[in-house]
């Protein structure tokens, strides 16, 4: 049995982000004129975060079938994402859905207040979009997201995971890649100064494990502590970008 939505749940789903899909990389309009005299057609789907039964994607036993159907649990997207998110549990994960959720709301709640359609932004210039772009891919590439989100560094891991994150740092660092516009400039340096302390902690303090095959580990607990905070705490950049990056057209 399904834990669906009630028709209410979905109505306010829509109109929370203004019936636009929430993926910030589509924000496609999802309802509008049906051809001829009246009437409307929608393309949004109140898609289910957890899934809604067992075997669907990101099912969660431990909620309560309220749960499920409330409108916590949901994300309005527009049918291509809403298919697309249940194609990848993996890359997509409850987490990302619910950032998601979390910026198309504030952004839909930005353009009441300033007055403005939420499709209305400043535009950032060639430069900034590049490295956006850059920033985006980086730290959403699955082995980048595993180390800083799941990873436990009380572990040992494999460095060559890390190396796009530290890819990243360095062409953050190039003077030819430096951000333009002033509110992005802030919450990038943020994201280049967490990076850069994660790095100098795994040279370090990181060291090859006995297994071998490429493993490194962090010896003292106080220091695989840090590397976990660290971790934390670039994420929680990368979300301060993502939020900043929603005020720009691309």
């Amino acid at each position: 049995m399904r834990d669906d939505f009630s028709a209410k749940t979905k109505e306010e789903l829509a109109k929370r982000v203004g019936y636009l899909c929430s993926n910030p990389q589509c924000r496609k309009t999802t309802i509008g004129a049906q051809d001829g005299q009246g009437g409307t057609i929608n393309i949004g789907e109140a898609a289910h975060i957890c899934a809604a039964s067992p075997g669907g994607k990101r099912y969660d036993e431990n909620m309560t079938p309220e749960e499920r159907s409330d409108i916590s649990n949901g994300i309005w997207l527009c049918r291509n994402c809403a298919a697309m998110i249940d194609r990848d549990e993996e890359y997509f994960t409850k987490e990302i859905l619910y950032l998601w959720k979390e910026l198309a709301e504030r952004e839909a709640n930005q353009a009441i207040q300033m007055g403005k359609s939420p499709m209305g932004k400043d535009r950032l210039s060639k430069n900034d979009c590049r490295i956006v772009e850059q920033i985006v891919n980086t730290m959403e590439e699955p082995n980048t997201m595993y180390m800083l989100k799941e990873h436990d560094f009380h572990g040992d891991f494999q460095r060559i995971y890390l190396d796009p994150l530290f890819n990243l740092l360095d062409f953050l660092n190039k003077p030819m890649n430096a951000v333009q516009h002033y509110e992005l400039k802030a919450v990038t340096d943020i994201l280049i100064e967490k990076i850069n302390q994660f790095r100098w902690m795994i040279a370090l303090k990181g060291g090859p494990a006995k297994y071998g095959n490429g493993s490194y580990i962090i010896d003292r607990k106080s220091d695989q502590n840090k590397c976990n905070d660290l971790c934390n705490d670039i994420w929680e950049a990368y979300e301060n970008v993502a939020k900043v990056m929603l005020n720009f057209e691309y």
